[in-house]
């Protein structure tokens, strides 16, 4: 019974091998060995592929941050400046408002008013009153 079992399984279409070319096996071993030199390969090809990137990505970064800086660096000069010139014209504003003060004095006004222009004060008058 056995015996006769071995025969059904050996006969079995199932278990029958295909014959296999010397060429198809050459070509199956070529092409296992070519996959392995990539597959050896290519760790390093990502590696330094990787290196590339990430030194393009942090020379872009610094890039931006330099520009950056120079930038604040540049507004906060702006910045001094403005500073700078808004005391000069508030020093100015000051001086021009004690003039106009000065000028615009009631007494100072009313010198010239009887010195230069012959202007006297008005009598009063009174108006409406009989007897």
């Amino acid at each position: 019974m056995i015996a006769m079992d071995v025969e059904a399984r050996q006969s079995s279409p199932q278990n029958m091998v295909s014959p296999v070319s010397s060429r198809q096996v050459a070509r199956s071993t070529h092409e296992m060995a070519r996959e392995k030199a990539l597959h050896q390969a290519h760790p390093q090809t990502r590696s330094r592929l990787g290196v590339v990137v990430s030194l393009i990505f942090c020379t872009a970064v610094a890039t931006y941050l330099v520009s950056q800086y120079a930038t604040i660096v540049s507004l906060n000069y702006t910045n001094q400046q403005l500073r700078v010139t808004l005391s000069q014209q508030n020093a100015t504003n000051a001086s021009l408002q004690s003039t106009v003060y000065e000028l615009s004095s009631p007494t100072r006004i009313l010198n010239i008013a009887e010195q230069k222009l012959n202007m006297s004060p008005a009598t009063p008058v009174v108006v409406g009153t009989s007897k």
